[in-house]
Order: structure tokens, then C-alpha cells, then sequence
């Protein structure tokens, strides 16, 4: 049984979001009362650290955070966000249209888990930017094209990635799985980052870095972002870096040193050379040192 806190913030929470479950209408509001400025793209493959990424940015008290409405939007359909891609000059289907018109326009309509982590109040919504995490990589160009995004593109090594694709979804023929996700991996790192090396206002941030000097490292973004960073941030975050048992695959609380660089005492060299050349051939500027690529 819900206790006495959780029912009132989810009654606020109910109260906040009213406004957006009204259809066509509730996309009038949103056109007429936007959110502030350009909205906010924190884009990655999946398995990078995002979930902790985002969580850290969204606690700014100026930002409306959705927290995947693309991808968890699409999985409804049997399509792996991941590789979902969208010629480019293409129009998608329809459906796919007003999600992602939903998302940006920042109508807070999807399910519970995707919006609740902000204040969705009308009376504060043209003060706030809003702020989406999403793992389509693919998709880069089109909500470039179509929504003009300030983007944040957080890379991880790809030797994490699929180690960490590998601890999920176990697979009897290892080797083929290790190509495809490596393919995958590469393929759309450099598809999103052709996209966005050809607009302005973007950075590129390495999950090692973050968690090599997580305060200097967000203190940056926030800079880059123009948000102030204050002591409730900068306590969240160091709360994060306290390790905490979860069974969940987006656990924000971690032991970022350890988790970083766990990939080494999981992959075998047969299995890390398989990686490192599909990777080099996509001629990426990141991970390109040999000594990024040794097992201790």
C-alpha cells in the first residue's frame, strides 16, 4: 500500500499533467504555452550511462525532463529503438509523427515513468526549457531537421557497450551478436555525429570522462547549457556515486570507477579485438588509442 507521501506526489503529479490528456486540444495548449527556448537532446546507444547522465541534468530546477518518449514510445511497436532510422527527407508513419511532435512540443502524455520526474504545472511550463533523453541515435537527423535541438552527444567505450549488451541478453553464438552490436554501435555513432558536426551548438561528452571527474565534468555541461549548478545538484550527483543494489537496468546509483572499466575483466581478447575492428574501420576520432584498448 502507497504510503501517505507517495499519495499526495502522485496526486500532484495526476493534478500537473491534466492538461495533457485532452488530445488535440491538449496540442493546442502546448503550441500556445511552449516551453522555454530550444529543447534539450541528450542522445546516446543504449547501454552508454545515459540514465545517469540525464538524471543528473534534470535536476536543474529550470528544465521539464521526458525520459525516453521516443523509445519507450516505439518498443510499443516491436521496433528496436536503437535501429530505428528514418530516410533522410523521409516523412515516418504517422503514428511515429505525433510522438515524436508529443515529445518535443513536450506534452507530458506518455506513461508515469517518462514524465514524472518534473513539475508539468501550465503556470511554470514557459519558464523551464525542456530536457529529452533519448537512445535513437538514428533518428538524429530528423529531429534535427525538425525540432532544431541543442544536442549532447554521450558516447562510451565500445567495448562497455556491448559488454554490457552481453550481461543482458546472454546469447549462445557469441560471436555473431558481438558483430552485429558492434556494427550497430559504430554504424550509428557515426551516422549521429555526421548529423550534428554540421550544426552549432553541440558537445560530445565520453561516459569515461563523466565518471572519471563527475563534478567538473557536469559542471561543464551545465555551462554549456546555461544552467546554474547549485548545492541540491551537486549533492544528487555525489548521492549517485554511492553504490546502492538494484535489480533495475537503469540503476543511477553506482560505483561510476568500477562500473566504467568493468568491461575488462568480462571480455576475452579474442572477443575485444572483434570489437576494436569493427569499430576502427568506421573511422570514429574517439577510442582510437591502443591503450584504451587493454586488458590489464
Amino acid at each position: 500500500m502507497p504510503s501517505h507521501h507517495e499519495l499526495i506526489e502522485y496526486t500532484k503529479y495526476i493534478a500537473n499533467t491534466a492538461w495533457a490528456r485532452f488530445g488535440l486540444l491538449s496540442e493546442l495548449i502546448g503550441k500556445r504555452i511552449p516551453c522555454k527556448g530550444r529543447p534539450i537532446l541528450l542522445l546516446s546507444m543504449p547501454r552508454s550511462g545515459s540514465s545517469w547522465t540525464a538524471k543528473i541534468i534534470s535536476q536543474s530546477p529550470d528544465l521539464l525532463y521526458l525520459d525516453e518518449p521516443v523509445t519507450q514510445s516505439v518498443l510499443k511497436y516491436g521496433i528496436t529503438p536503437a535501429r530505428f532510422h528514418i530516410k533522410k527527407g523521409g516523412h515516418p508513419p504517422k503514428v511515429f509523427e505525433k510522438i515524436f511532435d508529443k515529445s518535443f512540443r513536450g506534452i507530458p502524455s506518455f506513461e508515469k515513468k517518462i514524465t514524472d520526474a518534473s513539475d508539468w504545472s501550465l503556470l511554470k511550463r514557459s519558464n523551464k526549457r525542456l530536457f529529452i533523453k533519448e537512445v535513437t541515435p538514428l533518428l538524429c537527423h530528423y529531429y534535427i531537421d525538425n525540432y532544431d535541438p541543442q544536442i549532447i552527444l554521450l558516447l562510451r567505450h565500445p567495448a562497455g557497450i556491448v559488454s554490457s549488451f552481453l550481461s543482458l541478453w546472454a546469447k549462445s553464438d557469441y560471436k555473431t551478436y558481438i558483430f552485429d552490436v558492434s556494427v550497430l554501435q559504430a554504424s550509428a555513432t557515426k551516422a549521429a555525429f555526421m548529423n550534428i558536426k554540421n550544426t552549432t551548438d553541440y558537445i560530445v561528452i565520453k561516459y569515461e570522462e563523466l565518471c572519471a571527474a563527475p563534478v567538473e565534468m557536469f559542471k561543464m555541461v551545465f555551462n554549456f547549457l546555461k544552467l546554474d549548478w547549485n548545492n541540491d545538484v551537486d549533492k544528487f550527483l555525489k548521492n549517485t556515486m554511492n553504490p546502492v543494489e538494484s535489480e533495475s537496468n537503469h540503476n543511477i546509483f553506482r560505483d561510476t570507477q568500477k562500473i566504467v572499466y568493468a568491461w575488462k575483466n568480462r571480455l576475452s581478447i579474442q572477443q575485444l579485438e572483434q570489437i576494436k575492428k569493427v569499430y576502427f574501420e568506421y573511422d570514429l576520432p574517439w577510442y582510437r588509442d591502443e591503450s584504451e584498448w587493454q586488458i590489464e
